[in-house]
């Protein structure tokens, strides 16, 4: 009986001693957490006090033009999508239809890629023309002195009627290992491949009006007028068409968003493309030019 006592006085002993033990390390965690809560905090305030000085002042209004950053979305949401580096950073424009709140506004337009029709503002920028629009006049002048642009519409179309230098164009398929058969956007005179689609009405030309054929029974070469290269692009998604693309590398027009996501290979140059009436090498254009083998299979509607 003595010795079942001393064990039992001993047992309770331990065990009051361990609850102690237990409700002190409580403590001493509280209080580290609590000092931990407010050196994050300070940090935190800290950094917004800096990013808030190199911040500038923007002011979006009902109306207005804007751009979509999703590079900052992508970095924040953490996820990279295909391609990523080769897609364009600001989509748009878009027109501010209402303010919701105080940062959060509704577009005239839905944004590929979110679910929702409304937008925080911190992904917005203000919408300004565009280097094409706005150095039009320098961009054509610098081809042909002699020439008075009267609108912009004269740049769209000056690749209408001009061919690329044959040498460029053979080094171009051997680069990119495609081997188109068919010229879809050509001319009598000025055509890479025996088979080809003409402009105009052409009794040597396979084909008059190439959006009326088609085109997956081919591997196309296009070498499009620049305002037919959305046109372009949607029925090659639509037909799955794998072919051979010569475009302006415009990484803000509205049509580089489904172009890049379709690439397979592609080749960026800046060096002379092009040939003149006379057969002489044109001087390079003050933008890059992008020659890609596309796969309208990439993109499912």
């Amino acid at each position: 009986m003595d010795f079942t006592l001393v064990v039992g006085d001993v047992f309770e002993r331990n065990l009051s001693s361990h609850v102690e033990d237990v409700e002190e390390f409580v403590n001493r965690m509280n209080k580290d957490l609590e000092r931990i809560t407010g050196i994050m905090g300070e940090a935190q305030r800290s950094m917004k006090d800096q990013a808030d000085e190199e911040r500038l002042p923007v002011e979006f209004h009902p109306g207005d033009l804007v751009l979509f950053n999703q590079s900052r979305l992508e970095k924040q949401s953490g996820s990279r999508s295909k391609f990523a580096k080769l897609k364009p950073k600001l989509l748009g424009p878009f027109t501010i239809e209402r303010f919701i709140a105080t940062n959060v506004v509704e577009l005239d337009q839905p944004i590929p890629g979110l679910r929702s029709g409304t937008v925080n503002v911190c992904f917005l920028t203000p919408y300004r023309r565009r280097a094409l629009e706005s150095n039009a006049d320098d961009m054509i002048e610098a081809h042909d002195p002699s020439v008075e642009v009267a609108s912009l519409e004269l740049l769209y179309h000056y690749n209408s009627d001009v061919m690329m230098d044959p040498r460029v164009f053979r080094y171009a398929c051997r680069l990119l290992r495609f081997r188109p058969n068919i010229d879809m956007f050509a001319s009598r005179r000025h055509h890479q491949l025996p088979r080809y689609c003409s402009f105009h009405a052409d009794d040597f030309a396979f084909h008059n009006d190439c959006f009326t054929l088609n085109w997956s029974q081919f591997r196309p070469y296009f070498n499009p007028p620049w305002e037919d290269i959305g046109k372009m692009i949607h029925k090659v998604i639509v037909e799955h068409v794998k072919c051979m693309v010569v475009v302006p590398y415009w990484i803000n027009a509205s049509w580089f968003t489904l172009f890049s996501r379709m690439m397979v290979r592609y080749w960026i140059t800046g060096i002379p493309l092009y040939l003149d009436e006379s057969g002489d090498v044109r001087p390079s254009p003050k933008w890059k030019t992008c020659i890609a083998i596309l796969d309208g299979s990439y993109i499912q509607f």
